[in-house]
This record gives C-alpha cells, structure tokens and sequence, in this order.
C-alpha cells in the first residue's frame, strides 16, 4: 500500500511541474508574441497586437531595449517635449542620418548619462547628439523615476529580471490579452513609437483638464517660494548640472558632437513659472547651464519669441498645449542647432545662441520681452487658452 500511495505521489508531482512548465510555457509564449510593453521587439501585426496601451506604463524599460534594436547615427534626449515634437524621419536631418529619438516624459540628467552609454554601447557609430533640457522636468521631479532600472543600461542582452517579468508574469499575461482584445476593437489604432518617435494625439478630455488645471494656476495670487523648498530645488538643479556635465564628458571621451538646448514651453507655461515664484531660479540656472556647456555654446529657444507666443490651437501647428510643441517646431530646432539657419521666415526670430559671454545680456533681454508681453498680451492669450477646446 505504501508503495502504491509513493507512486501515486510521485506521478501527481509529475503531473503538477509538467502543468505548471507547460502552463509558464504557454503564457511566455503568448506574452512574447503579443508583446504587450514593447520589451521584445515583436512583429505588430494589424488588429492583433498593434495598440500597446501597456508600452507606456513602463517607457523607460521599452526605450532601453528599442535603443539595442535600431540602427542610428545621430540621437534626440530629453523629455516628453522631445518624444513627440521631434520626427527622426524628418528631412531637415543631414541626407543619410540615421536617427533615433531617446524622449522619455521626465527624464532626469543623471539618466540622460546612463541612456547615452547605453546607446553608444550598441551603436558604436553614433557621432551626434542633441540634448533638449527642460527646466521644469529637472526641478519638479525627485532623483529616482519609475521604471528607471541601471541593470538595463550598458547591456546588448535582455536582462534577466524582465525576462522573468515580462515573459513568464501572470499580469502580463492579462496585458497580453487586454491588448490583443483592444486591438481587435481598434484595428486602425497604432500608438507603438518608430524610432523613438511618437505621435501625439491627446484626447479631448485630457486637454480640457490640462487647460482647466493651468488656468486655475494662474488665476491664483502671484506666489513666493518658501526658503526650505527653494534650497531643495537650488539643491536639485546644482546636482543636476553637475550631470549635465558629466554628459557632456561622456560626448567628448566618445568623440560624439553634441548640440546643447533649452526647449520652448508657451509663453503661458513660461509666464506660470514666473507667477509661481521661480523666475530668480531659473535665470541662475540659465547661467549655470551657459557655464556648464562652455564655449561650446547652446541654443535657448524658450522664453517670448514669436514662436512662443503662437496661438494653441486643436490643429496644432505650433504647439498641442503649453508644454508640448508639434514636430514643425521640432524641425525649426534642429535646423538652427546643426545649420544655424532658420526653416523658413516664420522662424527667423526663434532662438538665441547663449554662451557666459552673453547669458547675463539675453536674460535682460528675455526680461523686458516677459514684460511687454505681460502688459500687452497676458489677457488677450490668457483668454484664447481659455477658449481653444470647450
């Protein structure tokens, strides 16, 4: 009897790691295949797997594995500012460019560092970059990002912690599916980045909260930093620069040319940052920034330009809202970075060449500028914001 109830064990044992393998094996193979958060680089076939809703819950994992699986010469970094408004497949880039654009929403200089290592890694013919720094990403943001993971970087395999989380996990498994369902119901509907690059299309509602959150910030009494949390954001930026300095060792140890700038928020969005107190901070880290880059220069395309002070329209031509500018303007800044030319006459005012010689003299400038506008036009354009979705 004993040994009729070991066997009877042993087999129920069999049975229960066969099931359990061939179960892993099974949701493995369908979470490779759907490839819900774009990790594996599967073939996106229409109305099966082309909606990857789920890419975007954890972007920096999936920018880390596209970069190894893209050929490029030439890379865009920063924010999300960056991940929609520039189109590596744009005429404006050098004939022959290979391009890829390394956007990420908040992305922090000490991971531009890490992403660029990573990059170089497996491009070995990379020979240019261009660095579009946000101010607002760097001060409203904490040192440590979600998704953001150092064993991903410098690395020409998967490793093996999103092996284990993206092929073999039960809840990328009910990605895999839900992604699968949805692209049945939206065969037409495609949000998977080519080269970096992705399209922007914001929803009605999404704007209508963002545009009824920003009013309500500057419908409010002009507001003073208090000194505890203007030394953590002093501290922050100072730690930062120092990042941006390491970035730009990295460029030259690497001999990559880079291209240094500051992106072009909205007049509004640049006026908000006024009202809400940091004006002083951030013209102290304008000239931190010139003397961090050196004589190499940078390119300041924020501010009031008649770029800038475009209306917000739903077509956007300029700009989708007061963050995010459209791929035009994107073309507009890469010809004046790597042509110093304008892309065509609407453009011939938009963008300053900044160095320490002449920080001090365009931060004057940008202030009497602020003020005109603040006098002239701060109702009239706060009123067209007001009015540009209902």
């Amino acid at each position: 009897m004993k040994k009729d109830e070991k066997k009877l064990a042993r087999r129920f044992w069999v049975a229960f790691v066969a099931f359990f393998c061939l179960t892993n094996i099974t949701a493995g193979g369908i979470n490779i295949i759907v490839d819900a958060y774009g990790i594996f680089g599967s073939k996106v076939f229409p109305s099966f797997n082309q909606k990857k809703d789920y890419l975007y819950q954890n972007y920096r994992a999936f920018k880390a594995y596209d970069v190894t699986r893209n050929s490029f010469d030439t890379v865009i970094m920063g924010s999300s500012r960056i991940e929609i408004g520039f189109d590596p497949k744009s005429d404006v880039f050098p004939k022959g460019s290979q391009v890829y654009n390394l956007g990420i929403p908040a992305l922090q200089p000490y991971e531009y560092i890490s992403y660029l290592e990573h990059a170089i890694l497996n491009q070995p013919q990379l020979k240019r970059v261009l660095i579009g720094i946000d101010f607002e990403a760097v001060y409203a943001n904490d040192k440590f990002k979600p998704g953001f993971q150092e064993y991903r970087m410098k690395h020409r395999r998967m490793a093996y912690q999103d092996i284990l989380q993206y092929a073999f996990s039960w809840s990328t498994l009910m990605s895999s599916l839900n992604t699968v369902r949805r692209s049945y119901k939206e065969p037409e509907a495609v949000n998977y980045p080519q080269s970096g690059f992705q399209t922007y299309a914001p929803s009605k509602k999404a704007l209508l909260a963002a545009k009824d959150s920003f009013l309500e910030e500057i419908g409010k009494d002009p507001s003073v930093i208090a000194p505890d949390d203007r030394q953590r954001i002093v501290a922050s930026l100072d730690r930062e620069l120092k990042d941006i300095a390491r970035l730009i060792e990295v460029c030259e140890e690497n001999d990559i040319e880079f291209f240094v700038f500051v992106t072009p928020a909205h007049v509004l969005r640049f006026h908000r940052n006024i009202h809400k107190g940091f004006e002083k901070i951030r013209e102290d880290w304008l000239r931190e920034l010139a003397a961090v880059v050196g004589d190499k220069g940078m390119y300041d395309f924020s501010g009031i330009t008649p770029i800038t002070t475009k209306d917000i329209n739903l077509e956007a031509d300029y700009y989708y809202e007061t963050s995010h500018f459209s791929p035009h303007v994107g073309n507009a800044i890469v010809s004046r970075l790597l042509f110093d030319i304008a892309l065509d006459s609407d453009f011939e005012e938009f963008g300053t060449f900044v160095n320490p010689d002449n920080v001090d003299e365009h931060i004057e400038s940008q202030q009497e500028k602020y003020r005109e506008w603040r006098d002239s036009s701060l109702e009239r354009d706060t009123e067209m914001l007001s009015s540009f979705v209902q």
